[in-house]
């Protein structure tokens, strides 16, 4: 019987993949590129931009998240991911590979952000913000405690 090992990127992914499973997915998050806005894709399918969940995108896990939930595979999409705060963010540069996701949930007006070239694609929702669904990451820590016991034997002569 053969066995193989998986990378811990391809256990996130198998991972994100099964969360798109539980939670169903919308066609209310699209990708933008060229000289329009997201108010301006959202308003071609008679929505609004909701720059709410836009900022939600703010690890690497809910960037890919997104990218599963529009088909598209983020181990061919992204070759490297970085962070930023600025209102053209979340996007990927199809030139380099590079995948940018927000540092912190930040409000600078980016539904009607555009951008000045093609290969850069913008995260845009449109519609409501649970129509357009991320996974939430939480960290948890565990903490262990460790006793010793000594014993002490005394002998008399």
């Amino acid at each position: 019987m053969g066995y193989f090992a998986m990378s811990p990127r391809m256990v996130l992914l198998s991972m994100l993949a099964l969360a798109l499973c539980a939670v169903p997915v919308t066609a209310d998050w699209y990708f933008v590129t060229g000289l329009t806005s997201c108010t301006e894709l959202c308003a071609t399918h008679s929505l609004s931009c909701n720059n709410e969940a836009r900022m939600q995108i703010t690890t690497q896990e809910t960037f890919d998240f997104v990218l599963l939930s529009l088909g598209e595979d983020p181990s061919t999409v992204c070759t490297s991911y970085s962070t930023r705060d600025k209102e053209k963010f979340p996007m990927y540069n199809s030139l380099i590979k590079k995948c940018y996701y927000l540092k912190t949930a930040y409000d600078g007006g980016a539904c009607d952000f555009k951008q000045d070239n093609d290969v850069q694609h913008r995260m845009c929702c449109c519609g409501e913000t649970d129509t357009c669904p991320v996974i939430s990451t939480t960290s948890t820590s565990t903490s262990t405690s460790t006793s010793t016991t000594t014993s002490t034997s005394t002998s008399t002569s």
